[in-house]
């Protein structure tokens, strides 16, 4: 059974990934988040202490010069943080958005409309190897998930070309899960 962390739990480990600046500790709390976004309540209560913006805003700073929009979206101590944010948080904080889009129309909209979407396409697009494009291969299949509110998001942050360059690349890294996810999420538009 999953356990049902009360709010005050939930803010301590996001404040982690707030201000946290050792790889290990933002990779931890980033998959401690996402287990916990596996029980329905903690989804809820992740969105309600901001958490889908701080995972939003780790991933854009992994990133840089992704959009206008998300740089807005940065205070000048995000911006002091881009090299904290490695391969493994990445993947660790993909899998976090993953879970707590899934089965929640109210997050992948919130999501969407904090400008999430861009950051995950562009860890399809540059990662340097197939776990992180796997990872938001998922999480963009879960964002666009019977909701053509966010498949219009993603389209509009090119999420087709990004997984279609995904599909491509499978080929080339032999990575079967990779091109699962992939073809899940063109599987989610065009459904």
């Amino acid at each position: 059974s999953r356990v049902y962390v009360q709010a005050k739990g939930i803010l301590v480990i996001i404040r982690c990934i707030e201000i946290g600046h050792h790889h290990a500790v933002l990779t931890q709390a980033c998959l401690a988040l996402g287990a916990l976004a596996l029980h329905p309540n903690n989804k809820t209560q992740i969105a309600e202490v901001n958490g889908i913006n701080v995972l939003i805003k780790l991933l854009a700073a992994s990133q840089p010069g992704i959009t206008s929009e998300l740089k807005s979206c940065q205070t000048a101590t995000d911006k002091n943080h881009d090299s904290r944010v490695g391969e493994s948080v990445q993947e660790a904080a993909l899998v976090a958005c993953t879970n707590v889009v899934n089965s929640s129309e109210s997050n992948r909209q919130l999501l969407a409309e904090l400008g999430g979407v861009a950051p995950i396409v562009a860890c399809v697009l540059f990662a340097h190897s197939g776990v992180p494009v796997r990872n938001a291969s998922q999480a963009i299949a879960n964002i666009a998930y019977r909701s053509d509110y966010t498949i219009a998001k993603c389209m509009m942050e090119r999420a087709d070309v990004a997984i279609c360059a995904a599909i491509g690349a499978a080929d080339l890294v032999c990575e079967d899960r990779l091109l699962e996810a992939a073809l899940l999420s063109v599987h989610v538009f065009f459904k």
